[in-house]
């Protein structure tokens, strides 16, 4: 069991235990979905579970090694002839919701943050929660005028930046169903003196006082034209790795030493498509003489989520992706 020294344990004193639901459309990442069911179970005494989208995966695997119950969904809907399908789907998870009892379901992500609210609702769960990752839906036509429609069956919503919680506010929805709450990771993972070092300068021959330049971040598919996508991320990938390497001659004008460091993986063949891109982009800037062979942009590949860990207490610069913001 783990539990911050700051805080004793706060466990359930009821005979009957607060049983707590994570509803998350993906298999991979978000891994702030097992920490934040992890301190609900071992410092409050809660039982826990979460509705995924599928049996495989490294969110599946930490899960399960948190013995943790995992539950499948489908939570797909991305063109017209899906909607007319999608009461199945959300009466499927409803009865989930019945037969499981729940009494907190919190969704996060759009499509399960739809299918999980109206559910849930129509499964009478008592308390209802939205945690809203970020502003990409409220920015983009179709997916405002959802959430607009089926928002009053939340309890609460919970956006992680003022700028989501504002937009709520035009939409209508009253200050007191909003709760800014930032998705905090858990900051024992980032204690200098228990996480590993990558020292990537002497991976890489550079000297301990080469200036660099990190981005740490999955590269996404890139969007097309559609009333799903925010006008500004027509044509563009979420994570803007374009951006900093179209920015990073700018930055050799005037410190010719340093060095850049992308590292990711391509999520799905979307998201490889657009890493073979970047590796492209920086092959030409090159030629171009807009990078010395020596200072061009690194796209590194990683598994391990230590990996990220360790990789920023090595940069002098972390970039913060996410496009726009």
């Amino acid at each position: 069991m783990v539990h911050s020294e700051r805080h004793a344990p706060e466990r359930q004193s009821d005979q009957r235990r607060l049983k707590v639901c994570h509803v998350v459309a993906t298999t991979e990442g978000a891994s702030w979905v097992v920490d934040q069911l992890r301190e609900l179970r071992d410092r409050r005494g809660y039982d826990v579970a979460a509705v995924l989208n599928g049996k495989n995966g490294a969110l599946v695997d930490r899960l399960r090694a948190e013995s943790i119950p995992v539950h499948v969904a489908d939570f797909d809907f991305t063109s017209v002839p899906d909607l007319f399908i999608l009461p199945r789907k959300v009466l499927a998870l409803a009865r989930l919701f019945r037969g499981e009892k729940f009494d907190v379901v919190q969704t996060h992500l759009f499509h399960s943050m739809v299918i999980g609210r109206i559910a849930a609702w129509i499964a009478d769960v008592p308390v209802r929660v939205s945690m809203i990752a970020g502003p990409f839906h409220l920015e983009a036509y179709t997916p405002r005028w959802i959430d607009r429609a089926t928002c009053w069956m939340d309890s609460a919503i919970v956006p992680s930046c003022d700028y989501s919680r504002r937009l709520y506010l035009e939409l209508g929805v009253s200050k007191r169903r909003l709760a800014l709450i930032y998705y905090g990771p858990d900051e024992r993972k980032f204690d200098p003196s228990s996480s590993t070092h990558a020292n990537l300068r002497r991976q890489y021959g550079w000297s301990d006082d080469t200036l660099l330049v990190g981005m740490i971040a999955y590269f996404y598919m890139e969007f097309g034209v559609n009333r799903w996508t925010p006008p500004a991320l027509h044509h563009k990938a979420l994570k803007g790795h374009e951006d900093l390497i179209r920015a990073a001659p700018i930055v050799l004008g005037e410190f010719p030493s340093t060095k850049f460091l992308l590292v990711g993986t391509g999520w799905q063949e979307g998201g490889k498509a657009v890493l073979a891109r970047m590796q492209s982009l920086v092959a030409d800037l090159s030629r171009t003489a807009s990078f010395s062979p020596a200072s061009e942009p690194t796209c590194r590949k990683f598994t391990e989520t230590s990996t990220c860990r360790s990789n920023p207490r090595s940069t002098k610069i972390s970039v913060g992706p996410s496009n726009p913001c």
